[in-house]
């Protein structure tokens, strides 16, 4: 009903988006379930983000952060007390952001997801968090412990980082090939532990995607996956996600940003579907 469109090759974050590099980084991500870019964002772009995810209300997850009545408090992260392992911003502040706009309106991206997803792309959630270390264990609620996601039918992440990511720091961790396959034992929702993953898959097929400031990776999270939680330093990320349809989870929308630039007014009013998901029009 949806099928992909026709797309320019123009100049992306990603690099070289020629048909065939599309099929080779999908072909990544269908094989292994990920595919690490070549492509880092620029200084200044990064630079811009870090400094609006500074400036910007966030959220910390942690039930101990709740004030009296029950609310946990929105400030900009650094005016927290730092009493939880994850700090949120909400998707209606993200998308205020004009950097934030620029990205969404990169070619390559939409090119790689409707490649992978095989139709015209939805971006059904966009996201931003700031990551710490905390008291030393992982933590359910801040995706820290193996698990796979079932949002949707079909989708796929983008995740940028935006601060250097080392092992020590707190990298995106997966398990390769584990979207295709895994095993019916520990085939179920929730979280699971590392020595239940390590039981049915070797040392080598769980990797630690590390990389500097501006790494761009694109993941199929329908396989076993986890942030490996933060021995030093922090980690800021941002993530878009796309899908092939809304069926699933239901994420709350946001309105359209007041200020949002000329071309992004533009480009939201060319691609309709792409949109649906996180605009409420």
């Amino acid at each position: 009903m949806h099928p992909p469109t026709e797309l320019a090759l123009q100049s992306s974050i990603l690099g070289d988006i020629s048909e065939t590099s599309v099929q080779r980084i999908v072909r990544d991500i269908e094989t292994i379930g990920f595919h690490v870019f070549d492509r880092r964002l620029p200084e200044k772009t990064i630079r811009s983000l870090y400094e609006f995810a500074e400036a910007v209300p966030s959220e910390p997850i942690s039930e101990s952060s709740k004030t009296a009545v029950g609310e946990k408090t929105r400030t900009p992260y650094r005016k927290h007390t730092m009493q939880s392992p994850r700090y949120d911003i909400a998707q209606a502040d993200i998308l205020k952001g004009s950097v934030v706009q620029q990205l969404l309106m990169d070619p390559g991206l939409q090119r790689v997801a409707q490649s992978f997803l095989r139709c015209s792309p939805i971006l059904d959630l966009i996201a931003m968090w700031w990551s710490r270390p905390f008291d030393g264990n992982a933590r359910s609620e801040a995706a820290q412990l193996f698990h796979f996601d079932m949002d949707r039918i079909k989708f796929l992440k983008f995740f940028f980082y935006l601060t250097d990511v080392t092992p020590a720091t707190g990298p995106h961790c997966y398990v390769r090939g584990s979207s295709k396959r895994k095993p019916a034992v520990i085939l179920r929702d929730g979280r699971i532990p590392d020595e239940e993953i390590y039981r049915y898959y070797s040392s080598e097929a769980v990797i630690e995607i590390c990389g500097e400031a501006g790494s761009i990776i694109a993941v199929d999270t329908r396989g076993w996956h986890k942030g490996k939680p933060p021995d030093a330093g922090e980690r800021l990320i941002l993530q878009f996600e796309y899908t092939n349809s809304m069926f699933g989870q239901n994420y709350p929308k946001a309105a359209f940003p007041k200020d949002a630039s000329p071309q992004f007014h533009e480009f939201v009013r060319a691609h309709p579907r792409m949109f649906e998901g996180i605009i409420d029009f």
